[in-house]
């Protein structure tokens, strides 16, 4: 099994090919984000072994919720539940992210 680092490397290519593929080329797009969100299954199935890839995987789940504008995977970070995200589990998992990173940072 790959390592959750190494998937969400092919991920970052994956999204950003989709990403820079125009709305005109529908066939096309729909292919390469795809393959963005088999990458995406895999990351959240594989196991996580520091907080550093709890929280990727986290990432990921706010980019699979689709509800926030990003320019940069990294601002998925700053992502909070909105009115088309309502319910505990989107709750649970900006709390989620919340515990894990005090945890890192002690």
């Amino acid at each position: 099994m790959q390592s959750i680092r190494s998937l969400y490397a092919k991920f970052e290519r994956a999204e950003a090919a989709y990403r820079a593929i125009p709305d005109t080329e529908e066939k096309r797009w729909e292919r390469a984000l795809d393959k963005a969100i088999r990458l995406a299954r895999q990351i959240v199935r594989a196991p996580a072994t520091n907080v550093a890839e709890m929280l990727l995987k986290i990432r990921i789940a706010a980019w699979d919720i689709g509800d926030t504008k990003y320019e940069r995977l990294e601002e998925l970070d700053r992502w909070k539940p909105t009115r088309l995200s309502r319910g505990a589990q989107y709750d649970a998992l900006a709390t989620l992210r919340d515990d894990l990173r005090r945890l890192q940072a002690v």
